[in-house]
């Protein structure tokens, strides 16, 4: 099973109040047995540099935060389980949400059907999950040849793609809009309707 525990990687300081609303959000999942693991920059590189030393100059070298945390979260979750998600997601219903991932013993994974990428902002798993583990030997190769792409294609949503594509996962797949209100090209115009689906990712792209 998926340990009950929300991960997020918080590698600088917190911009707006948007983002204080969305961390604080995630704390309703604590009436269901959840606990929530906020990391900061020193505790990643320490976890890192005692745990995966061969990814820790991938990690230091990243050319921005979401690279950085892009790293930090595939090798947190692989090494303790849980489940990661990013720090402009919000929680709106926790009952609705739980109820969607609870039964899904070997964590989940988002697919967005308009690029089949998948999403790095939201996704668990069970420790030792062999797919994280290629991701990460995948981006750390990529760093050691020093063939770096841009963010997304490195270790974003299109690398999570790539990895995939030679490897048979065991995480349940579930559509973006199965969890999101919102995809990426809605949430420019949001609140159109009511929100009926149990997250709100704003895309606020801070870290760029």
């Amino acid at each position: 099973m998926v340990d009950p525990i929300i991960h997020q990687v918080i590698l600088t300081d917190i911009p707006n109040s948007l983002i204080w609303k969305c961390l604080n959000s995630w704390r309703k999942m604590e009436q269901f047995g959840f606990k929530i693991k906020y990391w900061n920059y020193n505790e990643v590189k320490e976890f890192i540099s005692e745990n995966y030393p061969n990814a820790l100059q991938a990690f230091l070298h990243a050319r921005n935060f979401a690279e950085a945390s892009d790293i930090a979260r595939y090798l947190i979750i692989l090494h303790f389980s849980g489940t990661y998600v990013d720090w402009d997601i919000e929680l709106v219903d926790s009952t609705a949400y739980y109820n969607k991932i609870s039964n899904l013993s070997q964590g989940y994974l988002l697919l967005d059907p308009n690029n089949g990428t998948f999403a790095p902002e939201c996704f668990s798993a069970q420790k030792g999950n062999q797919y994280l583990r290629k991701l990460t030997d995948d981006i750390i190769s990529i760093f050691n040849t020093q063939q770096i792409s841009l963010t997304p294609q490195y270790t974003g949503a299109f690398r999570m793609r790539e990895t995939m594509k030679n490897y048979n996962y065991k995480q349940h797949i579930l559509s973006v809009k199965d969890l999101f209100e919102f995809d990426y090209s809605e949430i420019r115009k949001p609140f159109q309707r009511p929100v009926k689906n149990p997250l709100i990712h704003y895309w606020l792209h801070t870290w760029l």
